[in-house]
């Protein structure tokens, strides 16, 4: 028996640990931090809502959705964008397949490459350690000594 499910792992800025999705042909998921089904519909497609409880997050953030062995991704207008990680040497042609989508970040080898990554963090608890760990990983791979403490 031939396994016709779609993995997406979706990733966002500040979460730690990815979403994954399953879909089969037919399914869809809508992604975002508050998502509504009426605002992305597509015909032929059961779409169910998967919430993603992060601020850089449209509401209704992107649609993705598996039809004739194809996952196909829209993104809905959101304010930070939508992104697929291609494994390297591949083609970004979304055949059925595992995937990975980025939520609300910068394009790898953007402007936004020389910054820190963005923090990633599980409740305010840890929020002021992730960004002292992300800014603190940025100084290392460029080579500088520094310290940085919590106060």
């Amino acid at each position: 028996m031939v396994d016709s499910r779609v993995r997406v792992s979706v990733e966002a800025v500040g979460q730690v640990d990815s979403l994954p999705v399953e879909l089969e042909p037919g399914q869809g998921a809508l992604l975002g931090r508050a998502p509504e089904i009426a605002a992305a519909t597509e015909p032929g497609i059961a779409v169910e809502r998967q919430v993603i409880a992060v601020p850089a997050v449209s509401a209704n953030h992107a649609l993705v959705w598996v039809r004739d062995d194809r996952l196909h991704v829209r993104d809905l207008g959101s304010r930070n964008g939508t992104w697929v990680r291609v494994p390297p040497h591949g083609t970004v042609e979304l055949a059925a397949g595992d995937a990975q989508l980025r939520l609300a970040a910068a394009a790898r080898g953007s402007d936004a490459e020389d910054l820190p990554e963005p923090a990633r963090y599980r409740n305010a608890t840890d929020f002021g350690e992730a960004i002292a760990r992300a800014v603190r990983e940025w100084f290392q791979r460029h080579h500088m000594p520094a310290q940085i403490r919590l106060a």
